[in-house]
């Protein structure tokens, strides 16, 4: 009998069964496009001069036992605040501590000096003086890094177990028991057969029961699934994206995008009725699917064998910068500087060509209006090739500015560095002088981030704020792309989750309608992930490329579709290689996370930290203008999809801010990216079997009861004595 090699799979399936896209451990995204473990005091004493005033980590009033348990980041109040346990100074405690908004501290008010006004940009070219439009301006995160707070975690956040008494599931829904050797993720707890003090076994707040509780059920058949990629070789989105591969593939492959760009080239089929069989197991307050099995999250590794979107080592934000940022710019990267002029000023001309008036009234450009802008014939009949945007004529430019009732510009006084009295034309002019490559590239990119990656508010909207971000990934800056694609699908969870649990007075039992964009294709593909008898893929047996590419020509299936919830479950397959760089790390090694000599940064590898990263509870951060959507990320919860054992976390708490200004997103990036906090972990272990503690099983099973669907007249009951009440 042949021995198996290290790292293969055991659990191979048989001809006929479904395929298995287990996911390689650990990812090697992680190792080439990498968040690097900064010490959490390198930011917060920054000696950079700021207008920006240091805002109080708490709130005023905080009690010292508040601030401590949270600045000390210990494994049990950290699960105290992620969970529904009283926040206690201590474990002889009884008296119970206000939980802060955020697990690093509260939620603040960003300070005035954060907001800046629009502005004018006005630019020097080669023929003479353009300017563009006041424009609505932000400002970095970077700008606001002395705003950091610190992070500790001098604890194991792996812990090994001897002779555990561990669970599991029978087919009658009783919890059997056995003894296993476990290596738990913290701050999980082994605990006995009982929850700790003062904690409960609840039944879960999965959409199903908030659902039920109102009289509702799934599906919700005039939900439209806006944000879903699917596409055809004769339509634009295709087309576009296979010339761009095409033209620009060494540059696309130069900054890590290729193959997170040629996965999306098709997407998926649409199914409203499979994405509502998932989303009826999904738990806002965990960002988790519950299945019999075990709680299901979207875990970072995983979401990149799906997409192929890097880790980045910068935050993906959605602003347009300042002219103070843009004269920084121009002074150190002017090639890129030139680029977002370029596709600046083509992005105001596409809008004037769409303005059916001449009083503007629009303020975006569609995706599909910017694409058939930049690029012509995407959607010819005639066989006509692909052709690029060619410059307009005087008489063209004329045209519009009649259009448009645009005009010069001069100034009254010294601005942007130019005397008073300089003379400036429209950006109209622009047009008249070829567009270069990297601007096709970048905003093929801009395109691209809107309509796959991040799409929010309107999927057919293409905002001026992704512009820049855009022109960073051609110029091959290293965004996170990965974490607010998930960050983003959260987001679009929760809005969702909140607008079909919404009272309406007229039709209580109807679900409202709401239009939410999220990247329904990376979730539904993750949902094949784990349950591949859903869709019928021929030949998908390519490991290299992402999943969702693998998936482009498949079908979905109703199989088992009944009860998603009892076959969704955790994959016990894995693979592993370290033939990959900068990843020092093998199956059970132990690491710690301690700071290399005089540098402010991690000892670990890229690859290791980033693991760390994957692990840990911290937060998924998405950026846009003003606002930050800050998405909980607790890996704790399904501590099986990364390759250790289940210990109980107990009920998720219902009020663990999601949202906050811009002092809190950059807190939260942060936070989750501090390295030198002295965690020590370990690496899974090969080929093992993965187990409940008896305790999370039993958990399990309170958690997994259903809600009955309230009839009528009890909702209205139910309203007619709390009307009397008050």
């Amino acid at each position: 009998m042949s021995r198996m090699a290290r790292g293969q799979s055991s659990t191979a399936p048989n001809d006929g069964a479904p395929p298995s896209y287990a996911v390689e451990y650990p990812s090697g995204a992680f190792s080439s496009h990498a968040v690097y473990g900064r010490r959490g005091e390198y930011y917060s004493t920054s000696d950079d001069v700021s207008p920006i005033p240091v805002t109080p980590q708490f709130v005023l009033g905080t009690s010292t036992e508040v601030a401590q348990a949270v600045k000390e980041g210990g494994h049990r109040a950290l699960r105290q605040l992620i969970t529904d346990a009283p926040l206690v100074k201590d474990a002889s405690s009884i008296q119970p501590l206000r939980k802060s908004d955020f697990l690093f501290g509260d939620s603040v008010e960003d300070p005035d000096a954060v907001f800046i006004e629009a502005e004018q940009w006005l630019h020097k070219t080669g023929s003479g003086f353009i300017y563009l439009p006041k424009i609505p301006r932000h400002r970095s995160l970077t700008e606001l890094r002395r705003q950091a707070v610190t992070r500790e975690m001098s604890w194991r956040l792996t812990e090994e177990h001897e002779s555990v008494h561990c669970g599991y599931i029978t087919h009658q829904a009783f919890p059997g028991s056995s003894r296993s050797h476990i290596t738990g993720l913290r701050p999980g707890v082994l605990g006995l057969d009982a929850p700790p003090r003062n904690e409960f076994l609840a039944t879960a707040s999965t959409l199903r029961n908030r659902l039920a509780a109102l009289g509702r059920e799934m599906p919700a058949t005039r939900h439209r699934i806006y944000g879903w990629v699917h596409s055809l070789d004769k339509f634009w989105w295709t087309r576009m994206t296979t010339y761009v591969l095409s033209r620009w593939g060494e540059e696309l492959h130069a900054c890590g995008l290729y193959a997170a760009v040629r996965a999306t080239m098709y997407g998926l089929p649409v199914s409203a009725r499979h994405f509502c069989a998932l989303f009826e197991l999904y738990n806002s307050d965990s960002n988790t699917f519950l299945t019999r099995q075990g709680e299901l999250g979207l875990a970072l590794h995983e979401m990149h064998r799906i997409s192929g979107l890097p880790m980045g080592q910068m935050l993906y934000q959605e602003y347009f910068p300042s002219n103070h940022e843009l004269s920084l710019l121009k002074d150190r990267m002017p090639d890129r500087y030139e680029t977002l002029w370029d596709l600046t000023c083509h992005y105001h001309i596409a809008l004037a060509q769409s303005e059916p008036l001449a009083k503007r009234t629009k303020t975006f450009v569609s995706l599909k209006q910017f694409a058939n802008y930049l690029f012509k014939n995407l959607e010819s009949n005639s066989g006509e090739a692909i052709c690029e945007l060619a410059p307009l004529t005087p008489s063209g430019v004329n045209i519009l500015m009649k259009k448009i009732d645009a005009h010069s510009y001069t100034t009254s006084s010294s601005e942007g560095g130019f005397p008073a009295g300089t003379k400036f034309k429209s950006f109209l002019w622009h047009a008249t002088a070829p567009i270069r490559p990297m601007t096709l590239l970048a905003g093929f990119l801009a395109i691209w981030l809107k309509k796959c990656v991040v799409s929010y508010q309107s999927c057919d909207a293409l905002p001026l704020e992704v512009l820049y971000p855009a022109v960073q990934l051609a110029y091959k800056k290293e965004l996170s792309l990965l974490p607010v694609m998930v960050a983003n699908i959260h987001r679009g969870l929760r809005q969702l989750s909140g607008a079909f649990t919404r009272k309406e007075k007229e039709s209580p039992t109807q679900i409202p309608t709401l239009k939410t964009e999220l990247p329904y294709t990376y979730l539904m593909a993750w949902f094949v992930l784990h349950r591949p008898d859903m869709m019928s893929v021929p030949s998908a047996t390519d490991h290299s490329v992402p999943l969702l590419q693998l998936l482009e020509n498949g079908k979905w299936e109703g199989r088992g579709f009944s009860d998603v919830r009892q076959q969704l479950q955790v994959h016990k397959c894995w693979t592993f290689s370290t033939c990959f760089p900068q990843f020092s790390g093998r199956y059970g090694d132990s690491l710690t996370d301690e700071e290399r000599p005089r540098e402010y940064r991690t000892h670990l590898d890229i690859g290791c930290f980033n693991w760390l990263v994957n692990i840990r509870p911290g937060y998924l951060t998405f950026r846009v203008r003003d606002q930050c959507f800050i998405e909980p990320y607790l890996p704790c919860r399904f501590a099986r999809q990364f390759g250790y054992d289940q210990l109980y976390v107990g009920n998720p708490r219902q009020q663990l801010r999601a949202h906050g200004g811009l002092v809190d997103g950059l807190r939260a990036w942060l936070w989750t990216v501090t390295g030198c906090t002295g965690a020590k972990f370990s690496l899974p272990s090969a080929d093992r079997q993965l187990n409940l503690t008896f305790l999370s099983c039993k958990w399990l099973l309170a958690a997994n009861k259903t809600i009955p669907v309230k009839p009528i007249a009890e909702l209205e009951a139910e309203e007619a004595s709390q009307v009397d009440s008050r």
